[in-house]
This record gives C-alpha cells, structure tokens and sequence, in this order.
C-alpha cells in the first residue's frame, strides 16, 4: 500500500507534462515545422522519464514476491559482466576492477538489476578523466566514483523510494535505483549502505546475500 501511495504520488508529475505536451500539439495545429518538433521531442522525454519510473516501480513490486527460487552464483562473473555492459552504454567511462573469486547463494535476475543502477549511477556522476573502482571482497561489492559525491546530512536516506539529493536533480532519472539495490540486499539477507565523510566523490557498497565464500 504504501509503495502504490508513493508511486501514485510520483506519477503525477510525468502524466501531466506528457498531457501538456500533448494538448498543445492538438490545440495548434498550425503551428510552424520547428515548434512541433520542439513539442515531440519534449513528449517523447517525458514519456521516456514516465516508462523507466513504471520499470522501475515493477522491479521493486517483483522484489516483494514471497519464495522466489534462489541458485549458486559466481558473484565475481556477475559483476564482470555488469561492468562490461555498462561500459557499453557509456563508452567515455571507465573502470578499475579487483574482484575475488566468490560464491553466494541468490537470484541472479535482481542482483544484476541492482548492480546495474549502481555502476549506471556512479556513470552520471563521474567525470570522464577518473576511472570508476569496482571491487568484491568478503562478498561485499563497492563501487566508487569520483563526481559530485553524497552529502553526509543524505546519506540516511539515499536507499529511501523516490529521494533525490541536492546533486542528483540535474540528472534524469526516477529516484528508485538505490532503493532497488537496497530491497535486493535485504531479501538476500545482506545489506547496502553508503559511507559518510568521502572527500570527493561516493562509495556506495552492496552485500548482496548473508553468506558468501571466497575460491582459492
């Protein structure tokens, strides 16, 4: 109930900006070449915003599915993987890797998602000359960027649905991935937490499951 109230809440805003959008097309038709490409492109931002906030509210409703199966995986390959997907989509990144060879018990579908809105996340603040650290030891992920970085009054409150910070109102996006990354650290029996006190930039961490065991 409560994620339906907030959703309702942040839903408003978009669907009403693709309503504007929408209306002012109709209501001139006459309008010259530019304008209506101006207005297009402004309806398809919005719709854009509107599709990844529904995506992300299923992902966190899929999060809350009770006895979902769970199967041994190579953590370590799962966050290579991510990286190199990530580093697909934004090509002017990069990124240093030290990862120990691990084992966890977990849903790899949802431990993927949330791996991805992290490194996604340290993307958008990162400049492009500092290269992006990702690391796993004793089955705790960190990834570490070197942007804008949390304030520390923030950082209780960085994992909740819908926040965004002073730092991150300039950049798209629905307010939801930490919170992802939170609800799949908690339905694995791990945790996710952001460190206080960075000088720059922000490390964000992701222990995804209770337990894991590291390979010789």
């Amino acid at each position: 109930r409560r994620l339906v109230a907030d959703a309702s809440h942040e839903l408003r805003t978009p669907v009403a900006s693709l309503r504007t959008d929408i209306e002012s097309l109709l209501q001139h038709p006459e309008a010259d070449p530019a304008r209506q490409s101006s207005m297009l492109e402004s309806a398809d931002a919005r719709l854009t915003e509107l599709t990844d906030l529904i995506t992300d509210i299923i992902e966190l409703a899929r999060g809350e599915e009770p006895n979902a199966e769970v199967e041994e995986i190579r953590l370590d390959d799962l966050v290579r993987d991510s990286v190199e997907r990530t580093s697909s989509l934004y090509p002017a990144r990069t990124f240093g890797t030290n990862l120990e060879k691990t084992v966890i018990s977990g849903r790899p579908d949802r431990i993927s998602r949330a791996l991805s809105n992290l490194l996604v996340n340290a993307c958008k603040y990162s400049p492009e000359d500092r290269s992006i650290q990702v690391s796993l030891e004793s089955g705790v992920i960190t990834v570490r960027d070197f942007g804008s970085g949390i304030p520390d009054d923030e950082i209780p409150y960085v994992f909740d649905r819908f926040f965004r910070g002073r730092n991150s109102r300039e950049q798209t996006g629905s307010g939801l991935g930490l919170a992802i990354v939170k609800q799949v650290a908690l339905a694995g029996g791990g945790d996710a937490w952001a460190e206080a006190g960075m000088r720059d930039g922000a490390s964000v961490n992701f222990r995804p499951a209770a337990s894991s065991r590291v390979l010789h």
